[in-house]
């Protein structure tokens, strides 16, 4: 039972922090650069490090903690959606108390950037 929890939460969590940790320091970068991209393109760029920050987990955790089929595809789905709705409630809280915020503060953003560091670890590791 344990092993099952874990295997739920483990790659809920690894995404969570990864994308904490890339929030933390895109907000860090905006602050200092001015202006904003259109929304066609931040989305692409949202993808693309998505994209490059599941590479860089594969490369730091090779194996996937959900060993069933039918759990990948689903945290494949669900995870995603679950990273961009954290990430819109803390981008919530920090507009309720007037704190920068960027993009990835919003569930659209964090879903794409979930969905494709989920879609890297899905079809990269085992």
């Amino acid at each position: 039972m344990i092993e099952f929890l874990f295997e739920i939460f483990g790659e809920l969590v690894l995404q969570v922090i990864v994308e904490l940790v890339f929030v933390a320091g895109f907000r860090a970068a905006a602050q200092t650069l001015k202006g904003e991209a259109s929304p066609p393109v931040a989305v692409f760029v949202h993808a693309v490090f998505g994209a490059l920050f599941g590479l860089l987990s594969v490369a730091l955790v090779p194996r996937s903690f959900l060993h069933r089929p039918e759990l990948r595809l689903a945290n494949l789905v669900v995870t995603p959606i679950l990273v961009g709705a954290l990430m819109g409630a803390i981008g919530g809280w920090r507009k309720r108390r007037d704190r920068f915020t960027v993009r990835l503060d919003s569930f659209g953003y964090a879903y794409v950037f979930a969905l494709t560091l989920a879609a890297a670890r899905y079809f990269l590791v085992k």
